[in-house]
């Protein structure tokens, strides 16, 4: 593990390149906010009731984005941000079905939003062959 000192923003910070974590030097870790740590008791409590990692995973990304950019306590401001993003419904749909087992979990009002989503089959063209045995 290979530790390099780089000034960034008038300080000095410490870099591990083999994790890719930066960290002040002679600094703490900060402590978690409220937020993430509430985000964590929904994923474990969710884990516990034995969900897959790969959908807790998929959960917990979802969650982020709406952490990181509204207020994940206030079910409006979730949705209206839903609402104006440019992603297809399938994603949005994915992101309110996470919002649904946070707000199951905190005892927030929320009306789920209805989202129209198209299922598109796929026609198969199947060739039979016959084999003489």
């Amino acid at each position: 593990m290979r530790m390099t000192s780089a000034r960034w923003a008038g300080r000095s910070v410490w870099y591990d390149r083999s994790v890719g974590i930066a960290e002040d030097a002679g600094s703490n870790p900060a402590p978690s906010t409220v937020r993430d740590s509430r985000l964590f008791s929904m994923i474990w409590d969710l884990k516990k009731k034995g969900y897959s990692e790969r959908t807790l995973s998929g959960y917990a990304k979802r969650l982020k984005v709406l952490a990181r950019n509204c207020n994940i306590d206030n079910p409006e401001d979730v949705k209206a941000f839903i609402a104006v993003q440019n992603w297809s419904n399938t994603y949005k749909e994915g992101v309110v079905n996470a919002y649904v087992h946070y707000v199951r979990m905190y005892s927030l009002n929320w009306v789920k939003p209805v989202l129209v989503v198209q299922i598109y089959k796929q026609h198969l063209q199947l060739e039979y062959t016959k084999v003489n045995i």
